[in-house]
């Protein structure tokens, strides 16, 4: 039976994650980041529900490059000393309770977690969800449909059949800022550019008028 989705829900959930490497069946999540929208309010990036997971493993397998990438996530770890006040200042989770955490949070924001949640997040079907799909994936129900900031600002002329990254999104959208590769703050250029792009729409729409 196909899924039913709420077409008269506002909230957008944008989602993003680092990881220890490109393959989710044997490299592992470091760090998920979420933000809340709920678009019928204007966007703003200060107030809006945001939380960043800093995921702890008892062991890491990752690629130079994505290791080398994450040392500031390493750097949170290595000192952790195992007390409540440090992990709760770099809000640090096990793996194992990533999910239901993350579902608690998403309910107490006003996301209804008892229907299948439309994620956005660049790239976030064929990557993100992957990775997820490796912890308590069935805690969520997450919908097959997702956004995706790179089909908004896909110009087939110069992108052929590549969709943009979300720096180039960031660009197209006329936002000047350089991606952080911390999870929430893509999280929210995510949120960026589809206000962006909703912005653009609504313009046209009202030259057609």
């Amino acid at each position: 039976m196909p899924e039913k989705i709420d077409i008269l829900n506002t909230m957008i959930v944008a989602c993003d994650i680092e990881t220890t490497g490109l393959d989710p069946d044997n490299n592992q999540i470091l760090e998920l980041g979420a933000a809340i929208w709920d678009i019928s309010k204007p966007l703003n990036l200060e107030t809006i529900p945001q939380i960043n997971y800093v995921v702890k493993h008892d062991v890491y397998i990752g690629s130079p490059f994505a290791l080398q990438l994450n040392q500031r996530i390493f750097k949170v770890l290595a000192f952790d000393n195992g007390s409540d006040e440090y992990q709760e200042i770099y809000n640090i989770i096990s793996s194992d309770w990533l999910m239901a955490s993350f579902k608690e949070w998403l309910s107490d924001h006003g996301v209804d977690t008892t229907k299948h949640i439309v994620f956005a997040g660049k790239n976030f079907g064929a990557f993100d969800l992957q990775f997820i799909k490796k912890l308590n994936y069935d805690l969520l129900k997450i919908s097959h449909r997702f956004i995706d900031p790179g089909n908004l600002y896909w110009c087939p002329a110069i992108d052929g059949s590549k969709l943009p990254d979300l720096n180039t999104c960031l660009k197209r959208a006329g936002v000047n800022r350089h991606i952080t590769h911390k999870a929430v703050d893509d999280a929210k250029d995510v949120l960026t550019v589809i206000n962006a792009r909703i912005d653009m729409l609504n313009g046209w729409n009202s030259e057609l008028k």
